[in-house]
């Protein structure tokens, strides 16, 4: 159906989390959970990360391409602004391999305490 791997807009992902769930046509106040666990909005007819929107709003202005907006207590779905950090897609990339350890064939997997 859907090529594992491959990127897909947030309105084909949102379709796909619709007919994994079998409910293409409900409306749901604009707002929809992604497969991924992260929350899109509708905001002028197009939807859009909500964690994206609340840092965008929060800064007053468009966020970068290179910028990520990173949850601090891990939690895709809490985009309070207390609990969003924005941070460059390197420094994104470094704080969570710091979380990671690498298996025996080298992919990055969570570290057990």
């Amino acid at each position: 159906m859907f090529k594992k791997g491959s990127r897909h807009s947030i309105d084909a992902r949102i379709r796909m989390s619709r007919a994994q769930k079998g409910n293409k046509n409900r409306w749901q106040g604009g707002r929809i959970t992604l497969n991924n666990g992260y929350i899109a909005i509708r905001i002028d007819g197009k939807y859009v990360l909500e964690h994206r929107h609340v840092m965008e709003k929060h800064l007053g202005r468009p966020l970068k391409k290179y910028e990520q907006v990173h949850h601090i207590n891990e939690d895709r779905t809490d985009n309070r602004i207390e609990n969003l950090l924005l941070l460059s897609s390197t420094q994104h990339n470094r704080r969570h391999r710091r979380l990671l350890s690498r298996d025996s064939t080298g992919k990055f997997r969570q570290k057990t305490h």
